[in-house]
């Protein structure tokens, strides 16, 4: 922490690693773990129509349901965004055969980093997540249901 008259205090945060301050958006950079729900290049309109979709499917009936809803909505979005990386690499490296509709994919260009394997164990742990997420709201709909009929019979 450094000070001279006309500077602002900057303090390094504490217990973060020296190179943080560079490396603290690249989960928004690389858009692959990103907090923000719908980044640059997304459509807002299409993760709305998403959450509706969901949230008319499976009918919240209380705020507890609701962040289920969100929850399980941003996991889909990342299983969305997964394919999208997935297919945009794949087009990167996908050529015309002697410039008729024959398409060949140098797979070695694709698989030739680990950000295949990276994308796949992404993938996997987004679909985990709205398995999870699935199960969690399930077992708080019966918690509910049982408390209701519960108290229904305590009242007899």
């Amino acid at each position: 922490m450094m000070e001279t008259q006309d500077q602002e205090i900057v303090e390094e945060p504490v217990g973060k690693p020296s190179n943080y301050l560079t490396s603290r958006y690249n989960a928004v950079r690389h858009k692959m773990t990103a907090k923000t729900v719908v980044l640059s290049g997304e459509s807002k309109q299409e993760f709305d129509s998403l959450l509706t979709d969901v949230r008319d499917r499976i009918n919240p009936v209380d705020a507890v349901e609701n962040e289920f809803i969100n929850q399980i909505v941003y996991a889909f979005w990342k299983l969305r965004r997964c394919r999208n990386a997935e297919h945009s690499i794949i087009e990167k490296n996908t050529r015309l055969v002697n410039g008729v509709n024959k398409y060949d994919v140098n797979w070695s260009g694709v698989f030739c980093s680990d950000f295949m394997g990276k994308l796949n164990r992404y993938e996997k742990t987004a679909m985990n997540q709205v398995r999870k997420l699935f199960d969690m709201l399930a077992a708080y709909r019966n918690m509910q249901a049982s408390d209701v009929i519960d108290a229904d019979v305590s009242d007899e």
